[in-house]
């Protein structure tokens, strides 16, 4: 007789996998407006996203591209920019549509600070956040990070939208 309890289900845990190009229709279908690609691009990819050229981005720089997979679903993404001797950077965090408000926001930040530590755990770990998106910046204080001193505005277009740096200090 099986003693576990019927109610309880087993439920997958996200797993941090490496960019493949085949992953690249889940940022085509979750950057479909500018506004979206910016907030989480910046000006690094043009919109709207071609795979080529994001492609070509990230090979140009230190860049360790990842997804967030729950089971076979790809459900985020996000790279790490390791600057050697210097400090490491998560950017481009995107939660898919359908997942955000469910936690994996932290799943995401937290696995990528488990990356860049385990790549080079004496490098401090960054990310920039404009200033307005109060749902990632609560998100990324839940994981450790807090506000730097550094700000700046980031242009898009006739918009200037302040932004601020944030530190992982360990939860």
């Amino acid at each position: 007789m099986n003693s576990e309890n019927p109610s309880k289900h087993s439920v997958a845990e996200p797993v941090l996998q490496p960019y493949d190009p085949t992953c690249f229709s889940f940022l085509e279908a979750e950057l479909d407006r500018q506004e979206m690609l910016f907030q989480t691009a910046a000006t690094t990819v043009p919109f709207p996203i071609a795979q080529e050229s994001f492609e070509r981005y990230i090979l140009q720089v230190q860049c360790a591209p990842y997804v967030l997979k729950l089971g076979e679903e790809i459900i985020a993404y996000g790279d790490i920019i390791h600057e050697p001797d210097k400090e490491q950077r998560l950017c481009r965090l995107i939660v898919g549509s359908k997942h955000r408000g469910q936690g994996y926001g932290k799943a995401l930040v937290n696995a990528l600070i488990k990356a860049a530590q385990e790549k080079d755990p004496s490098l401090p770990i960054f990310l920039y956040v404009i200033e307005s998106n109060t749902r990632a910046k609560r998100c990324y204080e839940a994981c450790g990070f807090k506000a730097t001193d550094i700000q700046f505005d980031l242009q898009n277009g006739n918009t200037y939208h302040p932004t601020i740096q944030m530190k992982y200090h360990g939860n």
